[in-house]
C-alpha cells in the first residue's frame, strides 16, 4: 500500500478496506487516525461505511454525482423515531405530509426533532397502536438510505 512508501500531505484512497480481515481493517483506522494527529489530509472512496465510520472526522455522502451531505459524524448523525405499527404503509403515508418520513423494512422512521409524546398522541388519536415506538441515532447508512430512498434491508 503506497500510503506506507510514500510521505505526503493528501492522500486520496479507494475502497481501502476491500479484502481485509478484521485485524487489517483495525489497523488501517489506526493508519487512518495517525494521519488526522500530524494534520495530514485522507481522501477515501469506500462502500464499506461502517467499517470506516468510526475512523474519519468528515463524511461526504455523494449520489448521482454531486453531494448530498457532508460533515462530522456528529453533524450528520441525529436522533430518530423509529415506529412500528400493524400497517407501515398507512403510517407513512400519514406521515409524510406532517414530518419528515420515511418507510425502510419493518419501521417508518421520523428524523427530526420533535415532541416524542405529541407525535404519540397524534397516532393514537388517529388510529395507530404502535406495536414499537423508540429513539435511535441514525447513522450513515440510514443518511445514504434515506437519500437514495431506499429501504435498511
Amino acid at each position: 500500500m503506497s500510503l506506507l512508501v510514500n510521505e505526503a500531505d493528501l492522500y486520496i484512497v479507494d475502497e481501502p478496506t476491500n479484502g481485509l480481515d478484521i485485524n487489517g481493517v483495525a489497523w488501517l483506522k489506526g493508519v487512518f487516525s495517525k494521519f488526522r494527529k500530524e494534520g495530514k489530509t485522507l481522501i477515501v472512496t469506500s462502500h464499506a461505511i461502517k467499517e470506516l465510520e468510526d475512523g474519519l472526522s468528515h463524511y461526504a455522502i455523494l449520489s448521482g454525482g454531486s453531494i448530498k451531505a457532508q460533515g462530522s459524524l456528529a453533524e450528520l448523525e441525529s436522533d430518530m423515531i423509529m415506529i412500528k405499527v400493524d400497517d407501515n404503509q398507512k403510517l407513512f403515508n400519514f406521515l409524510m405530509g406532517k414530518y419528515n418520513a420515511s418507510l425502510t423494512g419493518d419501521y417508518v422512521l421520523v428524523d427530526e426533532e420533535i415532541d416524542k409524546q405529541e407525535l404519540l398522541t397524534l397516532l393514537v388519536n388517529n388510529g395507530f397502536t404502535p406495536q414499537e415506538f423508540r429513539k435511535q441515532k441514525r447513522s450513515l447508512i440510514d443518511i445514504f438510505n434515506a437519500i437514495e430512498g431506499k429501504s435498511n434491508e
